[in-house]
């Protein structure tokens, strides 16, 4: 675009190396950052929503809290002039312009069931600053400065379960679930608010908004610490909660890795649209989409510094970088008067200018050499409107609109001021060129042919933009316009085309740019690239770029800074200088041209000048460079830049060169060698006296040498006395670390290992693909790498190599392998239980590798055997000597060691005992306990007994029980050995059922017969036969019982009355 040089020379020492002669490219405006909250979105969001800690702020908008994430989606929508536009009043455009029907939807994410505690963290702090512009309450505005990060991350967010946001280089952004060996992912689930629609499509969710969809892609989830290592996964959607399904059966620790894009992520706002350089080099450049009201800054090596947003302007007119890094930005229409806002080299906001009311638009902006003024042109609504107008620097005043036509209304469309101060327009709306003097008074008019409209100028992505850089001067006598197709040469004084060619790849109206300076050097940019030209529109060279070109502007070292659809490049050319312009001198020493002084001079143009290097100094003076060539870039101090080369060679024709070798530690194998450059050793002299190997006409060479300074005085054949000292540092100790990694093992051949390698030290091999030293083992055959293998157990010696012979001795002991100590312990048991196993073997060094097992004594065939380490095995013999147990192991190294043990099975107890069945009700019935020790033991025996009453156990040696009810009794004895071997034995017993006896009697008078009758019962169990079989009879004349009958029932005749005492 343009650039002002007003300190120039202050402000040129920051150019850094990186800058001179490089060729880059960017992507502006990408503002991949998680941007934190000071309110700068405030003004833009309700209550609800403005309650967020970090924000992404780039074509999309994304506000994130600890509970979730907000997507904030706009859309805009612009009414269309049509083709009726050109018939319309200004007024009635500008109308139509800026009615705008702005749309926002909030789609919202929360984090269901998260912890109550997570953290959100942010990560990676950004070089960049992002700054808003912004107002006080009061109205006053102001520029807050916002940290970005790279990465946020919720710490916590599920137990076991941490979820971090961060950019790649695809669009829209990334989020990893990190989730822990044994976290549940069943716990994250994201619940979008119940106005979001969505879909599952081809593994993505897909989320409807007014502008399109948000996609969130199939998750790609992989072993952590293993990208190549993949787990199944997909995402599970139940009406407005998604969540993820892992196949995970080992429960490690994994990583799921979806991509997010949104609709506006997908279209993109990289539009560059100007751009302009400050004196340090560095590159400001305006654009980011339909409100263009990004700036960005970056440095001469392409380091973004800030970006820059500001809302404040209805629309973008124009933006003008000033060298102290000041830049200044217009309104192209604010209906109560247009401004310009000036901003300091950090963004901060400095003024506003007045307005005039009758000046409502500003489409562009220019410096003026002549009256250190800032010009700004435009029109407006008015009838005439004002076209040009003065801005003073400093203050900020606006002075001197005037008006350019007599009626209707024009719009300004292209702008340029000369090294003198006249100021060149174009009108969008007549396509007339405008020649005005140093005040702005108007001169004339030529036609330009051009076929601009307002509304049908240069629209980048279809903006509602009226100017752009479309002309400008060269050599204070010519006027180069362009639209894009055309380029067009016109002679200032006359007013009249002088030449026109076409531009290769030229679309009318579709690109522009355009540059010249006092050294027939011409630049436009078309849809492919930039042109040069000559100024006789010759074409001379071409830089392409990778999309077309919106805005050039001069890069500090004489490249073009080239911006446009999607970026932003320093474009390298082979320009003409000024030839004849510079005087440059050098001075050197008649024996030494290290010993040297550079001058250059510029002896035309105008001050003040730079110097820029193609070592990135920036001075006009250099001493003592080293031999080589320098370019140096020479740029004068007017608007229209000269800039001027000049190339000189530093030849090493004279004085010495000295080459040296340091010795090893403490050795004594350091080298010297002086050689004399164009001309020949008369005599030398060495302090202290060093050993020389080699001398001829012009060099010496110092062998043997030990750490310390060497100092020699050479006298030579032109009669110069050269004195040099050169210091020989000691290379370092070359230090060592040794690790035994195998020890010789019980087979063969052996498998002993051990390795030795160098930490640091001496001065190792660089060469790609070679070790950093050498190595040779005292072993036939030597072995030479740092690991020596197959050999037996001993001690073993390696001489360590560096690139120059130095040397260091070290040594590695290997071990022999260690026998395993067998060994094992076994439960004694009871017969019919298994015998568990435990092995308690040691190896002093390495590891059991396999466990086998002999188990003896049984009657199985073969022979039961066992590989686990701890075996349960079950003998089918009781107090058998022979039962046994063996164990073989093996250790990693081969080495084997056996046991036998005796296991011991007890024979189990043998329970028995005797007892009678009775009736019930009767006596106690005695249990009379029989029970023996097992075969092979002995001891006092434990009885319990179960009566068959009740199920707790009665622990006697011989019990007895009442029975008061007839029925079969399951009578139960276990036996307890002082082994804890058990055995039960189990027995019926039969309790029978008694008879109830019971008659009735008449009642009769003396000496007649009284009928005994019979009511006597039996209730017998089921399962039971018993039955009365006899009955018994007496009458009581007696004390002796008789049975006086045996009938069931019977007859008796009483002589006396019931109640006379019977007979004694």
């Amino acid at each position: 675009m343009k650039i002002i040089l007003i300190i120039v020379l202050l402000s040129l020492v920051s150019v850094i190396n990186s800058f001179a002669n490089e060729n880059w490219t960017v992507k502006p405006f990408e503002r991949k950052a998680f941007i934190e909250n000071k309110g700068q979105l405030n003004s833009h969001l309700t209550s609800q929503y403005k309650n967020f800690d970090y924000c992404i702020d780039n074509s999309s908008q994304i506000l994130f809290n600890k509970q979730g994430l907000t997507y904030v989606i706009k859309k805009t929508n612009y009414k269309k002039l049509g083709l009726l536009a050109v018939f319309m009043t200004e007024a009635k455009r500008e109308a139509i312009v800026q009615e705008i029907d702005t749309k926002v939807q909030f789609v919202t994410m929360t984090w269901l069931g998260a912890n109550f505690n997570v953290t959100l963290e942010a990560n990676n702090l950004q070089a960049t600053s992002y700054n808003y512009g912004m107002c006080t309450e009061e109205g006053k505005p102001f520029t807050t400065m916002c940290k970005g990060y790279s990465k946020i991350t919720y710490k916590n967010l599920y137990n076991g379960i941490d979820v971090e946001y961060f950019f790649n280089q695809k669009q829209g952004f990334k989020y990893n679930l990190i989730v822990s060996k044994g976290a549940d992912i069943s716990q994250v689930k994201m619940q979008y608010n119940n106005t979001a629609q969505l879909i599952v499509k081809q593994g993505n969710i897909n989320i409807k908004t007014i502008m399109g969809d948000i996609v969130d892609h199939a998750p790609v989830t992989f072993m952590s610490g293993n990208n190549h290592d993949t787990l199944p996964s997909r995402y599970s959607v139940e009406k407005n909660i998604v969540s993820f399904v892992v196949d995970n059966p080992t429960k490690s620790s994994f990583i799921i890795d979806p991509w997010t894009i949104t609709p506006q992520s997908a279209t993109g706002t990289n539009v560059a649209v100007e751009n302009g350089v400050d004196a340090a080099g560095n590159v400001y450049v305006a654009g980011g989409g339909n409100a263009i009201s990004i700036i960005e800054k970056f440095s001469p090596s392409n380091i973004l510094l800030w970006s820059y947003t500001d809302t404040s302007f209805a629309a973008y007119g124009d933006m003008l970088v000033e060298a102290n890094g000041n830049f200044y930005l217009g309104d192209a229409v604010k209906l109560n008067g247009a401004r310009v806002s000036k901003h300091s080299p950090t963004s901060s906001f400095i003024w506003y200018s007045n307005t005039e009311s009758s000046y409502t638009e500003f489409w562009r902006l220019a410096y003026n050499c002549a009256s250190n003024k800032l010009i700004v042109a435009g029109g407006g609504v008015f009838n005439p409107p004002k076209n040009i107008a003065e801005v003073d620097m400093s203050t900020g005043v606006l002075s001197n609109p005037q008006s350019f036509f007599l009626m209707d209304n024009h719009d300004i469309s292209g702008l340029c001021v000369d090294d003198n101060g006249n100021a060149y327009c174009h009108d969008a709306m007549s396509n007339q060129l405008i020649f005005a003097n140093t005040t702005n008074a108007l001169l004339g008019y030529a036609s330009s042919y051009y076929l601009h409209r307002e509304a049908k100028a240069y629209n980048p992505k279809m903006l509602n933009y009226n100017g752009y850089n479309m002309m400008t001067t060269g050599a204070n006598a010519f006027l180069f316009t362009t639209d894009g197709y055309a380029l067009k040469k016109w002679n200032k004084t006359t007013r009249t085309l002088v030449d026109s060619v076409l531009i290769p790849g030229g679309v009318e109206l579709a690109s522009c740019g355009i540059l010249a300076d006092n050294c027939n050097n011409l630049y436009v940019g078309s849809n492919l690239g930039v042109y040069r030209y000559n100024f006789n529109l010759l074409q001379k060279e071409f830089q392409p770029t990778s999309g077309v070109v919106y805005d050039i502007a001069y890069g500090n070292n004489g490249n073009v800074i080239a911006c446009g659809d999607g970026f932003l490049s320093s474009l390298p050319f082979k320009s003409d200088t000024c030839s004849g312009r510079l005087k440059t001198t050098l001075i050197t020493d008649s024996c030494n041209s290290s010993i040297n002084t550079v001058k250059v001079t510029p002896v035309a143009g105008t001050p003040p000048f730079t110097f820029l290097w193609n070592d990135g100094n920036t001075d006009s003076i250099r001493v003592n460079l080293p031999a080589g060539k320098y370019t140096v870039t020479v740029r004068g101090g007017l608007c229209t830049p000269t800039f001027i080369r000049d190339t000189i060679e530093i030849k090493g024709t004279k004085g010495i060169a000295v080459t040296s070798h340091p010795p090893c530690f403490l050795g004594a194998n350091g080298k010297i060698t002086i050689e004399l450059k164009g001309q020949k050793i008369v005599s030398y002299t060495s302090m202290p006296a060093a050993t020389i190997n080699s001398i001829n006409d012009s060099t010496i060479i110092a062998i043997n040498l030990s750490n310390g300074s060497y100092s020699f005085h050479i006298s030579t054949t032109n009669g110069c006395s050269i004195d040099s000292t050169i210091k020989l540092t000691q290379y370092s100790t070359i230090t060592s670390a040794t690790i035994a990694t195998r020890i010789a093992t019980c087979t063969t051949p052996p498998t002993g290992a051990g390795k030795v390698y160098a930490v640091m030290g001496g001065k190792p091999y660089t060469a790609s693909g070679k070790a950093t030293y050498t190595y040779s083992w005292n072993v036939v055959p030597t072995q030479t790498d740092t690991i020596i293998k197959g050999v037996p157990a001993g001690k073993y010696i390696v001489t360590i190599t560096d690139s120059i012979g130095c040397t260091k001795l070290d040594s590695v002991i290997i071990l022999s392998s260690p026998i395993p100590i067998a060994a094992f312990s076994s439960s004694s048991v009871c017969f019919n239980a298994s015998t568990t196993f435990a092995d308690a073997t040691t190896l002093a060094i390495g590891n059991i590798k396999t466990w086998a097992w002999i188990f003896g004594g049984t009657a199985t065939l073969p022979v039961p055997t066992s590989s686990v380490q701890n075996p349960i095995f079950k003998y089918d013999k009781c107090n058998n000597a022979a039962n046994n147990a063996t164990l073989i192991v093996t250790s990693d190294s081969g080495c084997v060691a056996t046991l036998t043990k005796p296991v011991i099975v007890h024979c189990l107890p043998i329970p028995n005992f005797t007892f009678s069945n009775g009736c019930e009700k009767d006596d106690r019935i005695k249990f009379s306990n029989t029970s023996a020790n097992g075969a092979g033991t002995g001891g006092v025996l434990i009885s319990k007994w179960r009566l068959g009453l009740s199920p707790l156990q009665i622990v006697a040696l011989n019990p007895s029980q009442i029975y008061n009810a007839p029925g079969n009794y399951n009578i139960n004895l276990s036996i307890t050995d002082q082994y804890g071997c058990i055995k039960d034995t189990a027995k019926p017993l039969v309790i029978y059922p008694k008879p109830n006896a019971n008659f009735v009697v008449d009642s009769v008078c003396l000496n007649i017969a009284n009928t005994l009758t019979n009511t006597s019962t039996l209730s017998v169990p089921a399962g039971f036969t018993d039955a009365v079989s006899n009955y018994n009879w007496t009458y009581n004349y007696t004390n002796t019982y008789t049975a006086n009958a045996t009938t069931a029932s019977t007859s008796h005749i009483y002589t006396l009355p019931a109640t006379q005492a019977m007979p004694t």
